[in-house]
């Protein structure tokens, strides 16, 4: 299994984004179980994926096995309640 917790994809801008922070606190995870990569690099990862997997860049192809969460940008989810609230409802569906 993966040392890590969550897998994000996402631009550098979202990384760096305020609500990312919020985001994973929130999420109840440590900050060190955190990995971060862009979608070229996560299309090239071979090997176990950490239990949730996240994309600020909408739905992307993943394993029918990977916990996977979808949400758009930070910039436009910090925008916007509703997507964020999706983003919450998924997260709550995979912790069961």
């Amino acid at each position: 299994p993966s040392v890590y917790k969550l897998l994000v994809i996402c631009t550098e801008p979202d990384k760096t984004h305020p609500l990312m922070s919020a985001i994973i606190d929130a999420f109840a995870i440590d900050k060190d179980s955190v990995a971060f990569c862009s979608l070229f690099q996560f299309e090239q990862l071979q090997g176990d994926l950490p239990e949730l997997v996240w994309s600020t860049l909408g739905d992307i192809k993943v394993a029918d096995n990977v916990n996977f969460l979808s949400s758009p940008s930070l910039a436009v989810l910090n925008h916007e309640p509703d997507a964020k609230k999706s983003l919450w409802k998924q997260f709550c569906a995979y912790r069961k």
